[in-house]
């Protein structure tokens, strides 16, 4: 977005007011219109179905003793639970999933987050799964039933099959399809996660997995069962003949790619850094000591996304994990203030929180080129667990910086950076790629060497709490521009990219901004996170409703696209701004009452709710 010294003037020797008090269990409960189960329904009519999950190390068992326990329990793991009569109950976790149990503590109702279904649940005498129908989002259905050792897939249909085999579920809500075949060439399994993804495994291993976002991974052996192909997160490798992982034109690869049973994949990289990620889980990154395994790493956590409790390590490894415990995306803001006497940023930013109900993860604020950061508040902000972005840099001459010829200013900027107790974000130089910016960034080749200067400077000065976003318009990425102004995977922690809906430049949907971003990530560095550094969507005249849509929209997009780790609002009324200068459109969120409902909606969703990188 143009114009960010009018907006970073006044955003520097600021002070950060008092903490907010976070919004109670009981009112997030209200506003989910849940009730937990009381303790009479628990310990009397509800015995056998609490106990289940107490058994399956869902539920504490002290959420069975008193309601205290139970709203302190069902906080902790993220679920809400209801009494919906004649001992039945609803558990809705916190990605949105809801388990509709019978009195028998049997599943009898599952409605992912992903707008698919898994109904009409049957069990035999001895409670063993003998039926059920997975409903997919475009509306087709698949059925699956089993009796005396016989599985017939899509009864009644032209697709219908039947094959020795059996049908299984456990507690925690994850179904599973087994086909014998008669022998172990013919063993299938097809499980259904209770997180939405799916896992096909054979005698050999996992061979396909479909995440709960829709993205497929595939997996081959070799005729002794050994991993020898992997199609997965944008890789394309392949074992030869000489046991060298190899890329798709034959180059070796960098990584050794290791599967274990339930479908969680460990990337051991050649610098001792590796990549976890599970079939609907979040990605962790760590080190590792010695040689990677062969085979059959630990996951850091089960099939959820993400995962509640602190993930276990893979084998080998030292620990030091990024996980984004608690929640998925970073959520972030820049905020105009509402009351114009609040001309300082921070000073803005509890009107917004207060608005949507919550404390960013993220704060973002601007620099003027050759002004210092006031790490006072950055260190407030940390303190209460709020991160600070800083985008700095425009106007700063790359050539100079280049040349040496602001190094001072740099090496006063990292030892500012380098007092903070916590992980600030620098943005250098973003939307290096549009017109606007070609007057001090001349060329690609230019922005790339001031880039990894800058970086080189604070190597040298010991600064380890900076974590690096690089981030072109989102257009970089459509245009095939993006790769001219990539300083390289050592110089970057976040690959960015600015986008907007808006009038000038054509009213588009999230995706239609995005996707090329995602795409061009996806095939040339799959292991980088995605940060929507600055988005927008300004309200459409004649079209009351599509502002709240596209926020709707926006969300499912993020959470069926778990490459998005950060998303960072731009909330500004341009049209009336007194500070600012451009009149691209009125971004802020409560341009009108159904658009402040939806990002609220957004802004709340247990998926933005990552506090760390």
């Amino acid at each position: 977005m143009t114009s960010p010294a009018d907006r970073a003037a006044s955003d520097r020797d600021a002070s950060l007011p008092s903490d907010r008090p976070c919004a109670t269990a009981e009112k997030l409960r209200d506003d989910l219109n849940q009730s937990p189960v009381d303790n009479a329904s628990f310990r009397e009519v509800n015995a056998k179905a609490a106990n289940k999950l107490v058994d399956a190390g869902i539920l504490p068992q002290c959420c069975i003793t008193s309601n205290d326990s139970i709203e302190s329990a069902s906080n902790k793991h993220d679920s809400k639970f209801r009494d919906l009569g004649n001992g039945t109950t609803q558990e809705t976790r916190y990605n949105g999933v809801q388990l509709d149990r019978n009195s028998d503590g049997e599943l009898s109702h599952i409605r992912y987050n992903n707008d698919r279904e898994a109904s009409a649940f049957t069990y035999d005498a001895n409670h063993n799964l003998t039926g059920f129908q997975i409903k997919e989002k475009d509306g087709s259905t698949h059925s699956y039933t089993s009796k005396d050792g016989i599985l017939t897939i899509d009864a009644g249909t032209d697709h219908e099959r039947k094959v020795a085999g059996e049908l299984s579920a456990d507690d925690k809500g994850n179904l599973f399809v087994t086909e014998n075949g008669g022998d172990k060439s013919n063993y299938k399994k097809l499980e259904f996660k209770w997180c939405g993804s799916e896992v096909e495994s054979n005698q050999f291993g996992v061979t396909r997995v479909q995440d709960w976002g829709g993205s497929i991974s595939k997996y081959s052996y070799d005729a002794s069962g050994k991993l020898n192909g992997v199609d997965d997160w944008g890789r394309h490798v392949r074992l030869n003949a000489q046991g060298v992982w190899t890329n798709a034109d034959g180059s070796p690869s960098h990584e050794k790619p290791v599967l274990d049973a339930d479908g969680a994949m460990t990337y051991y990289k050649s610098d001792g850094t590796y990549l976890h990620h599970t079939p609907g889980g979040t990605p962790s990154r760590g080190r590792y000591d010695g040689a990677p395994p062969d085979s059959g790493p630990t996951p850091p956590g089960d099939d959820t996304p993400p995962p509640v409790e602190p993930p276990d390590k893979p084998p080998g490894t030292t620990g030091g994990a990024t996980d984004l415990r608690g929640g998925h995306v970073l959520f972030g803001a820049w905020t105009d203030p509402h009351d114009w006497n609040k001309r300082l940023y921070p000073d803005a930013l509890p009107d917004f929180e207060n608005q949507i109900g919550r404390d960013v993860g993220l704060a973002h604020r601007y620099i003027p080129w050759g002004d210092l950061p006031d790490t006072n508040s950055i260190q407030k902000m940390a303190d209460r667990g709020t991160q600070t972005m800083l985008s700095v840099g425009w106007h700063g001459d790359t050539k100079d910086i280049a040349a040496g010829k602001d190094d001072q200013y740099w090496k006063d900027f990292a030892n500012k950076l380098k007092s903070v107790d916590g992980t600030v974000t620098l943005r250098y130089g973003w939307e290096m790629d549009g017109s606007w910016s070609q007057d001090w960034v001349h060329s690609p080749k230019d922005y790339v060497a001031a880039y990894q200067h800058i970086h080189d400077i604070f190597d040298q000065m010991g600064v380890k709490n900076v974590k690096w976003s690089w981030c072109p318009t989102s257009a970089a990425f459509s245009k095939g521009t993006a790769d001219d102004y990539y300083p390289g995977d050592k110089y970057v922690d976040w690959i960015g990219g600015d986008g907007y809906s808006r009038e000038d430049t054509g009213y588009k949907s999230f995706a239609q901004i995005f996707q090329p971003m995602v795409d061009w990530a996806a095939q040339n560095h799959p292991d980088k996170p995605l940060m929507i550094g600055e988005t927008g969507v300004s309200a459409k005249p004649g079209d009351q409703n599509f502002k709240a849509q596209w926020f709707s929209d926006t969300m499912d997009y993020i959470k069926a696209h778990p490459s998005i780790q950060s998303f960072v609002y731009f909330d500004v009324d341009q049209m009336n701004d007194p500070i600012g200068t451009e009149r691209a459109g009125n971004f802020s969120i409560d341009s009108s009452t159904d658009a402040l409902a939806a990002f609220k909606r957004l802004a709340n969703d247990p998926w933005f709710a990552a506090k760390e990188y």
